[in-house]
């Protein structure tokens, strides 16, 4: 029988940032979004950037420390009531991880 692979969820660091702006990229390029965003990585790895700074990510790593899936956030006061709001900013799953419970 196989290893069936297995996966952890953490709060991402700054050394995540390279494997989050290659999932931004395939997540352009393979949903919907390809033809209403740019696929422009400098762009990405700016905004990137600012949900590291300003947001709360978490990425999934595999059993071998791969990053392969993530979760992006903002909590913010909203515009009109200024109530503080939170909103999902993006998320995404490798395809060869889909189907372990990731999402």
């Amino acid at each position: 029988m196989a290893a069936v692979a297995t996966s952890s969820v953490r709060v991402a660091t700054e050394q995540d940032r390279t494997a989050i702006v290659q999932m931004a990229q395939h997540f352009v390029q393979q949903t919907a979004y390809t033809s209403q965003v740019p696929d422009n990585e400098e762009h990405l790895a700016r905004l990137v950037a600012q949900l590291l700074s300003l947001g709360v990510v978490l990425v999934a790593d595999d059993d071998d420390g791969t990053v392969v899936g993530m979760l992006a956030g903002l909590v913010y006061p909203h515009y009109m009531t200024g109530q503080m709001t939170a909103t999902e900013t993006a998320w995404w799953v490798e395809p060869n991880a889909r189907g372990r419970g990731l999402a």
